[in-house]
């Protein structure tokens, strides 16, 4: 869902659910082989919304890639970009507050507002004779020939819900998920001893970023993030190098209005590893 706009007379219900598959392979027997992706899934992007009673909202954004580089007698490289996000730039009611005629609820009774994002990235590169390179979320800086795709990475960004406004007149609970699982692995069994083995993996994870919320009744807030990660280098007779970079953060930014009770809760899981290993 893209840039919608939506007004119900009476319970609003929207879902918006964007799935993304994507697999990226370069085989090479004589020469170098590279392999880049730069892929972005999301359910709710730019809406506006009103009910006049109860509004239901969902945006789920779900993104696997599996990114593949292999060479038997070359430099193998591998570089993608894979964004995640639920739901982002929802407005729903005024919540600036300006106490001109502008204000105004966005949702009449009950909210119920859900984003979840998810990211599964494999990335493999091999190689039998020569370097071998992988960049998730990282942008290859050796990338400066016109002809080769720019990623234009900068972490690879997972957020349940991102730049939301809720103005309700009664309860809500509002839920955001972000979960990433990744794996980046570059081996080469080179014997020269320049043959290098580099892997760099960078995440940027949000339950919940940027809420801008008022609720005239009780609300719930819940902010979850969960990412696993494993970053793999091996070479046989030159430098292997192993860089894991992860932000996660459960709830971050925003203003909150709650009149009732209000129970807000944050939860962040992340297990990483970086392992490098040379022979030589």
């Amino acid at each position: 869902v893209d840039g919608l706009a939506i007004a119900a007379g009476g319970i609003g219900n929207l879902t918006g659910a964007g799935s993304v598959n994507g697999t990226v392979t370069a085989d090479s027997v004589t020469a170098n082989s590279d392999a880049r992706a730069g892929l972005d899934a999301t359910g709710i992007d730019n809406a506006w919304f009103k009910s006049l009673s109860d509004g239901n909202i969902n945006g789920s954004g779900l993104l696997t890639a599996d990114i593949n580089s292999t060479t038997t007698a070359g430099n193998a490289i591998a570089e993608g970009d894979f964004d995640a996000t639920g739901a982002s730039k929802l407005y729903v009611g005024n919540t600036e507050f300006t106490g001109s005629g502008d204000d105004f609820k966005g949702i009449g009774g009950i909210a119920n507002i859900k984003g979840q994002a998810q990211v599964t990235a494999d990335m493999d590169v091999t190689s039998v004779i020569g370097t071998a390179t992988a960049y998730s979320g990282f942008e290859d800086p050796a990338s400066s020939d016109p002809g080769v795709l720019q990623v234009n990475a900068n972490a690879s960004t997972i957020r349940g819900l991102f730049d939301v406004d809720i103005n309700g007149a009664s309860d809500g609970t509002i839920l955001g998920t972000a979960k990433g699982t990744f794996t980046t692995t570059a081996s080469t069994t080179g014997n020269d001893g320049s043959d290098n083995a580099i892997a760099k993996s960078a995440q940027s994870l949000f339950g919940i970023n940027d809420l801008n919320l008022n609720l005239g009744g009780m609300g719930q807030i819940n902010a979850i993030v969960n990412d696993t990660n494993f970053t793999d280098a091996h070479s046989v007779s030159g430098n292997a190098t192993a860089i894991s970079t992860i932000d996660a953060i459960g709830l971050s930014g925003g203003d909150m209005h709650i009149a009732g009770n209000a129970s807000i809760m944050s939860t962040v899981g992340v297990d990483s590893r970086s392992e490098s290993s040379a022979v030589a």
